[in-house]
């Protein structure tokens, strides 16, 4: 495996690597969710944990959809999430309605 990618603008996450997300202390991300279903989902339940290691509390932030169509996407911005650890590895779990969706990341200063 080469070096993970790296994540600048926007990009997509990928559960099965690490992740390197080019930032400055202070975090916000854009998560969208895609209802691939033939139904509308109503009331999508999205939580985000940010694990900032042994001395530090996780950011969990919570948000709620009321429905997103079928076939269609939503975004959710979970802004200014506060101070994340720089140059080490944690990890980012998107809770949507009771399913954990984990991700190693690394947050690191832009160059």
């Amino acid at each position: 495996m080469t070096s993970p990618p790296g994540q600048r603008n926007g990009g997509i996450l990928s559960p099965a690597r690490l992740n390197v997300i080019f930032s400055t202390t202070t975090v916000s991300l854009t998560v969208t969710l895609h209802n691939t279903d033939s139904q509308a989902a109503q009331r999508v339940v999205v939580v985000l944990s940010l694990a900032r290691g042994a001395s530090a509390s996780p950011i969990v932030r919570r948000e709620t959809l009321a429905d997103v169509g079928a076939g269609q996407s939503a975004q959710l911005r979970f802004a200014a999430l506060g101070k994340v650890p720089l140059v080490t590895q944690t990890r980012l779990t998107l809770t949507l309605s009771g399913h954990a969706h984990p991700y190693a990341i690394v947050f690191t200063p832009p160059d």
